[in-house]
């Protein structure tokens, strides 16, 4: 029995739930322990990763256009293609190949008429310098060299270690070129006639019998003088006056053999003897 006085209700603080800490009364001027929060893992900031970008197509060059190489052809393709262009001309009237005979030949004409003005134009003044040398001169050198010649007689003079009795000794044999760098060339020929020493690869003589003599008996006692018939020679005094050149031993009547004198060639060998009036001629030996 309460007497009739009022009993307040019981107040029961609820139950904590399962992993759940007791709450604690507020109590004044007692700190109360703070409920832990949920746990956040700080993951440290990513590195910055270098991505290579592309390089602008403005600075980047064009490669160079190589047009497409289309492979040889088959032999057997060829000669179709050119059998074909065969078989095409037979097809031409006669009409066609007279027109086309006439084109050629006005072309032919007015090359020939070109080169006529310049060689007129080259020739027109004398040369006399190795340097003035052209092609044109070339190509008439070698044209020149196969023209036919007539037969010509040359003399050839030597001294050197000839004694009275060499004629009678002698051995007939080929008469060699100079050893040296051979230059069988318009350029050689003028060259030649600039140092008067013997060009390589051609064997010099002469159409004057006392050249020939005054050559084997200048330094010496006795000398012989080959006289020889032969077809193959150059003209240096002709060959020079064509091309308008100067020619510095002009009274020489140089003939250049532009390879070696033949035995077959000799003819005649004569033995010359020194004297106070010139030279004289003490033996001669002809060769067949």
């Amino acid at each position: 029995m309460n007497n009739g006085r009022k009993i307040p209700p019981v107040v029961c603080d609820p139950q904590p739930k399962h992993g759940q800490q007791p709450a604690q009364p507020h109590r004044p001027g007692v700190v109360q322990p703070k409920t832990p929060g949920p746990q956040i893992r700080l993951t440290p900031p990513a590195l910055p990763v270098h991505r290579p970008q592309p390089t602008p197509h403005v600075l980047q060059k064009a490669a160079p256009f190589e047009p497409p190489q289309s492979p040889p052809l088959h032999p057997s393709v060829a000669i179709g293609q050119a059998e074909g262009v065969l078989q095409a001309k037979r097809r031409w009237t006669a009409a066609q190949h007279e027109q086309s005979r006439k084109f050629w030949e006005k072309k032919a004409r007015k090359e020939a008429r070109k080169e006529e003005a310049s060689e007129a134009r080259l020739l027109r003044a004398q040369r006399s310098l190795l340097t003035q040398i052209v092609d044109a001169d070339e190509r008439y050198f070698s044209k020149y060299l196969r023209t036919y010649k007539r037969p010509a007689t040359v003399y050839r003079g030597n001294g050197i270690g000839v004694t009275a009795d060499s004629l009678r000794n002698l051995v007939l044999s080929d008469v060699n070129p100079k050893p040296g760098a051979s230059d069988i060339s318009f350029f050689g020929v003028v060259e030649h006639t600039h140092s008067n020493a013997s060009p390589g690869g051609m064997v010099s003589t002469t159409t004057n019998l006392q050249g020939a003599i005054d050559w084997a008996t200048d330094k010496h006692k006795y000398g012989l003088v080959y006289e020889i018939l032969i077809n193959d020679y150059i003209d240096v005094n002709a060959l020079l006056a064509a091309r308008n050149f100067r020619n510095r031993y002009e009274g020489q009547y140089e003939y250049l053999i532009p390879r070696k004198i033949l035995r077959s060639e000799i003819k005649k060998v004569h033995l010359y003897q020194k004297t106070n009036d010139g030279a004289t001629r003490i033996q001669t030996r002809s060769f067949r």
